[in-house]
């Protein structure tokens, strides 16, 4: 069960952002935010996050005819502009070692919003492999409906993967513990 005070942080950080820009490239199947992080506490070189949607077509939500869209995020060097790796001075993939976690995705979730009134997708997906992401992104699956109107959280678990047939004879893009924000028109069965 969530703390008072895990809800209460997760909540309070959805209020506070970066500002942002968000563009569409060309082939309208990807839609693309910028924000940037300046340099302080734990950044010791600005840092500009990419916030990408990319639309998948090629296998449909399981009883819709509904594409789905994949969510990423990464940080980039300033000067660059290309992905940090872990050698470099300002790598910050693991959010938490920025001390801007909250205000980062903050930032992720206003962006996320943004796409949601303009496209409406049926399901937005997206994982995590380092655990700090991890834990941020089960807080915040807790507690979607009630920052995003009309959608719900939903983390599959292998219960829910074999209920709806992902996995092996299912979608290849839904595997257990990746996270999902479904309108609440799509049923997914919860078991």
């Amino acid at each position: 069960m969530q703390s008072f005070q895990d809800y209460c942080v997760v909540l309070e950080s959805l209020e506070t952002s970066y500002p942002w820009q968000m563009g569409q490239r060309r082939d309208a199947d990807v839609y693309e935010a910028v924000f940037h992080v300046p340099i302080g506490p734990g950044v010791p070189k600005p840092l500009r996050y990419t916030v990408s949607f990319a639309r998948h077509n090629e296998e449909n939500i399981p009883g819709t005819d509904e594409p789905w869209w994949e969510l990423t995020f990464a940080a980039h060097g300033e000067d660059s502009g290309h992905s940090v790796s872990k050698n470099d001075a300002n790598w910050s993939q693991d959010i938490t070692h920025t001390g801007h976690a909250f205000t980062i995705f903050a930032t992720v979730i206003a962006i996320m919003k943004a796409f949601i009134a303009k496209r409406q997708p049926a399901i937005i997906n997206f994982s995590a492999s380092e655990p700090s992401r991890q834990r941020l992104y089960d807080r915040f699956i807790k507690n979607v409906s009630s920052a995003i109107s009309g959608y719900r959280g939903v983390k599959i678990t292998t219960a829910m993967a074999r209920a709806n047939g992902y996995g092996p004879n299912g979608p290849e893009w839904l595997t257990p513990n990746d996270y999902l924000i479904v309108n609440r028109k799509i049923s997914l069965k919860m078991a």
